[in-house]
């Protein structure tokens, strides 16, 4: 890998510089070789293969944080990239309570996150999957594929500071993205949205597109809600939908800092329903957020977040740790070399329930089935208000799933997780593995 081996020098030599300063600071090399094949409006799309490397330094100076990023094409000199990291430094405020870089090598292995196999998959490969993919839809005259997509990366990352900390891990990872829509007799469903990953291989897209080619064809003929609906039950999809929006904006250190959270006098304390346990791990095998340490060299370990309806903890990076006065959980999330770490959530896994599955598709009382919400990013985390539209949505009872249009749903999703249950059966979006959850009596349904 001649590119990130010239990275990786520019990274040494500037950490030779830091220390040879005396400054407090780390260096975060990166490679990334992208291959992605889409498809948009039911033909063959854009195909392409891009690689990419870069250092991001960060370097403290008097407890102000200074970040400047770099490519061996662009700035080669480290004195000077050194410099201008200390004079952004310079113009930013003091990080109150600093925590300080990592001091101890992390020390956990991560499982099944890096195979060969992906490394020698071709953007010709992917096209001819998309070309399966493309036929395989066309048996089915009601369906349309507004977007697909199969995506394949390889990254490599060093992490290195001046506290002696130096690790390295290289990672792949295959993303299939289906979102289609079904057609018949003038009327066109909602947009039927799923994905699927794999860290070792390529997911089975025909397998993701008769999912979603099946969901997609009963939300035909749908009918408007005339029910009365007291129980409604959100899948996996829905409840991260709603969550993202909501509880886990909250309980976060970020939230905590700024007094954007109704939880920080709640850790420890009984919150919401003994079903719920939400835990953030990643370190699950193979899963789409599993690394062995954090954007930070920060180590990875299982966080519970809320355990029997208790907060137990919030996740946080190290900059905003130190703002709350909090320690800090191995959360630093960078989109790239060209950022700072954010705070990011990893693997969530949502613990089981008692409630079979098919007790509530059978059952004698209605139950209305949701899978995607519209709006759930105007929710209002601070209070856990939201008010949104359910466009895939069907009435259950008896066996039978008949699909309905026009519904929104309101409530306060706090409230709302007082008073849940959960299924027995869990299932997986990328990052997520969740069981259903039904809400009893604390969503308000409405019928447009």
């Amino acid at each position: 890998m001649r590119l990130f081996d010239e990275v990786t020098s520019l990274g040494e030599k500037i950490l030779s510089e830091l220390r040879k300063r005396g400054l407090e600071g780390d260096v975060y090399c990166e490679y990334t070789l992208s291959k992605s094949a889409k498809i948009q409006n039911n033909k063959h799309a854009e195909a392409s293969q891009q690689e990419e490397a870069g250092v991001g330094v960060r370097v403290i100076v008097d407890g102000r944080m200074g970040f400047y990023f770099a490519t061996p094409q662009m700035e080669r000199d480290p004195a000077a990239i050194v410099d201008k990291a200390i004079k952004i430094a310079k113009l930013n405020s003091p990080i109150k309570n600093w925590v300080g870089l990592p001091t101890s090598k992390p020390r956990v292995s991560a499982q099944d996150v890096f195979s060969p196999k992906l490394l020698d998959v071709s953007v010709e490969d992917l096209i001819r999957i998309n070309d399966q993919l493309l036929a395989e839809c066309r048996k089915d005259p009601r369906i349309f594929i507004y977007y697909a997509s199969i995506d394949v990366s390889y990254d490599i990352r060093r992490i290195m500071n001046t506290h002696g900390v130096d690790v390295q891990d290289e990672s792949t990872v295959a993303l299939a993205v289906m979102d289609l829509v079904a057609s018949e007799a003038e009327y066109s469903t909602p947009s039927v949205y799923s994905a699927d990953h794999s860290r070792i291989d390529i997911p089975d897209v025909l397998r993701l597109y008769e999912k979603c080619r099946e969901e997609a064809l009963t939300l035909l003929k749908p009918r408007k809600l005339d029910t009365k609906v007291r129980n409604v039950v959100f899948t996996h999809k829905a409840f991260a939908e709603l969550l993202e929006y909501t509880l886990g904006t909250v309980l976060t250190a970020r939230a905590f800092a700024l007094k954007r959270s109704p939880f920080i006098d709640k850790v420890g304390t009984q919150v919401f329903s003994r079903n719920f346990t939400l835990i953030d791990d990643p370190l699950m095998p193979g899963g789409y957020g599993t690394s062995p340490f954090d954007d930070e060299a920060v180590e990875s370990r299982r966080l519970p977040i809320i355990e029997n309806g208790v907060i137990k903890n919030i996740i946080s990076n190290l900059y905003w740790a130190s703002i709350a006065g909090l320690p800090p959980t191995g959360h630093g999330y960078r989109a790239g070399y060209r950022s700072l770490p954010e705070i990011s959530y990893t693997n969530t896994v949502i613990e089981s329930g008692n409630v079979k599955l098919d007790e509530i598709l059978n059952s004698e009382e209605p139950h209305l089935l949701v899978d995607d919400l519209q709006g759930a990013h105007s929710s209002n985390p601070e209070s856990g208000e939201f008010s949104v539209a359910a466009p895939c949505a069907w009435i259950v009872k008896k066996g039978e799933k008949t699909p309905v249009t026009g519904v929104m749903l309101s409530g306060n999703i706090y409230e709302a997780l007082k008073n849940i249950e959960l299924t027995v059966e869990r299932f997986t979006l990328p990052g997520l593995l969740s069981p259903y959850v039904i809400f009893r009596e604390t969503i308000n349904v409405i019928s447009k």
